[in-house]
């Protein structure tokens, strides 16, 4: 297994705005497919991706707290309904608890364009209250620092590296979190 994570290099804060919009532009340009679900609460960008799999899964309730692997998330949305899913967007806790918007995977149509994706899902991008510690190598300059903080960023898994270079993919997280990003393929046991 391959984790792809693509973070904002530096921790400062990205506009709601920017985040919604970078959200929208993910699923009305067909990069990512749904159903969707937005998540707030205990969620970390070093956390397992299966957490919020798991979670949608096995308790699907909406606005109830689900705890799994000792944390306490909250389902705010999961569907594919548009008008829902924006109405939900602009309703969640932003800068006041955790966020993580969970797509199933990569748009077929993204995946024609880009073939590495096929065998990628669980798409999750993070916006978090306060910078969480990460520990990764930077595959952009190949610079092994053992620790980043990061906010911001998206995670996928997949069973063999994602290539990102010249991806509409790339180009939405460079718009949204600045030029200055980190790229790791982390691979998993």
């Amino acid at each position: 297994m391959v984790d792809l994570l693509v973070a904002r290099r530096h921790p400062g804060t990205i506009s709601r705005q920017s985040i919604e919009a970078l959200f929208s532009a993910l699923i009305e340009e067909q990069i990512v497919t749904l159903p969707c679900a937005l998540l707030s609460g205990d969620l970390e960008i070093n956390s397992s991706l299966s957490i919020a799999h798991l979670n949608l899964h096995l308790a699907p309730q909406i606005q109830k707290p689900i705890v799994a692997e000792g944390k306490e998330i909250i389902v705010h949305y999961h569907g594919k309904e548009p008008t829902a899913l924006l109405h939900a967007l602009h309703d969640l806790p932003y800068e006041k608890s955790n966020l993580c918007f969970w797509f199933t995977g990569f748009h077929p149509d993204f995946i024609a364009r880009h073939p590495s994706f096929a065998k990628m899902t669980d798409v999750l991008l993070f916006a978090l209250t306060t910078p969480h510690m990460l520990h990764c190598i930077d595959v952009t300059t190949f610079y092994s620092s053992p620790i980043y903080y990061v906010r911001y960023g998206l995670r996928a898994m997949g069973h063999k590296k994602a290539d990102l270079q010249g991806t509409r993919l790339l180009s939405l997280l460079q718009q949204s979190f600045g030029a200055e990003i980190i790229v790791d393929y982390d691979v998993l046991p």
